[in-house]
């Protein structure tokens, strides 16, 4: 399915008029300043008999250069309602599952109020040198235990987010939050941990981003050169300027790059000549098989190889057993992620294991 734009809005009726409570995105504005047969409005009033009944429905409206799908529903709160806009030439392909539909509307229905009430939380998965027996930095991950919709799970959550416009508050978020974890780490070990964030290709779409993640350092008393943000492979299907001038201005003042699951198919070493890429990241569904064959072990060979003429670290995420430690160990791999070690902690938990440094 093609990746889509959305936009979430929070509306009441008043007699022929609509009555815009809340509106995230721009994707409202768009539709109702373009030229259709039957204005946005009227289409919704029209409608309107319908909703009352069956609480929920959706249509589609098509202008010169778009195809939009919105879904209307019945808020909690009485006389409001809930409109999500989608704008994708392939939503139909979304609406003929209606269990897959109604999942993700709930979940980007609830994303504002998951944000407002804090029910985000971060875990960090630490990161191994087994050369020096020691760790040297950790992932940050972003989990969701919904009040009302329970948990959702990362796998659910981020390709929701990116599709969405809440991308950039809860980007964000995770990035101040993880900040925040991170002093407290530094001033109880005096230990300079390095400290990896995902980053998605959408917020390095930003014109801002790179100067606003700099101004949110400067604002903790964090040192830039300690901070590796982490991309997908895919994201260098996407390059585009803005992309390229966070990209280079975040680097410019200390801040690491790594490419996430690399090995996937995106990107390639040309790409990692040309970038300031500091790090990658072999995707784990090649380290958990690494042993099923001597293709997979080739392969991971290459890449490390390759990496290190180039003088890029290598990160081996998913290790779960001593065999494929000592594997990556032997093809001179000794920076570690994975449940072997740990899996993803909480702060404080993390804390302790830093301070109890039981690694082996």
């Amino acid at each position: 399915m093609h990746k889509l734009a959305f936009s979430h809005f929070l509306f009441s009726f008043e007699e022929d008029s609509l009555y815009l409570i809340n509106n995230y995105g721009n994707l409202l504005n768009t539709i109702t300043n373009s030229t259709l047969e039957e204005t946005f409005l009227e289409t919704l009033n029209r409608l309107k008999p319908t909703l009352e009944i069956d609480e929920e429905f959706h249509f589609s409206l098509e202008t010169d250069q778009h195809i939009f799908t919105i879904f209307i529903q019945k808020n909690q709160k009485a006389g409001n309602y809930d409109g999500y806009i989608f704008e994708s030439s392939s939503l139909h392909l979304l609406l003929k599952n209606t269990k897959i539909s109604s999942r993700k509307l709930l979940i980007y229905s609830h994303l504002k109020e998951a944000l407002e009430q804090e029910e985000f939380h971060l875990v960090f998965q630490p990161i191994i040198d087994v050369s020096k027996n020691s760790i040297v930095g950790a992932e940050a991950l972003l989990r969701w235990k919904g009040s009302k919709i329970g948990n959702i799970t990362a796998s659910e959550l981020i390709p929701i987010l990116e599709e969405s416009e809440y991308i950039h508050p809860i980007g964000y978020w995770i990035i101040k939050k993880a900040c925040k974890e991170m002093k407290k780490w530094h001033l109880k070990t005096k230990l300079n941990l390095e400290l990896h964030i995902n980053i998605s290709s959408n917020q390095l779409k930003a014109a801002n981003f790179g100067t606003t993640f700099l101004s949110i350092l400067k604002e903790e008393q964090l040192d830039p050169t300690l901070f590796t943000l982490e991309i997908t492979e895919h994201s260098f299907m996407e390059l585009d300027e803005n992309i390229l001038n966070n990209i280079h201005l975040l680097s410019q003042n200390g801040v690491s790059f790594a490419i996430d699951d690399f090995g996937t198919g995106y990107s390639n070493f040309n790409n990692l000549n040309q970038l300031p890429i500091s790090t990658i990241k072999i995707d784990k569904s090649f380290i958990m098989n690494a042993l099923d064959s001597e293709k997979n072990i080739e392969i991971i060979d290459i890449m490390i190889s390759l990496s290190k003429k180039l003088k890029i670290d290598v990160v081996a995420e998913g290790v779960e057993t001593k065999e494929i430690l000592q594997l990556l160990r032997n093809h001179n791999c000794s920076l570690i992620q994975g449940y072997y070690f740990s899996k993803p902690l909480h702060s404080s938990v993390f804390l302790d294991y830093i301070e109890r440094n039981q690694v082996s």
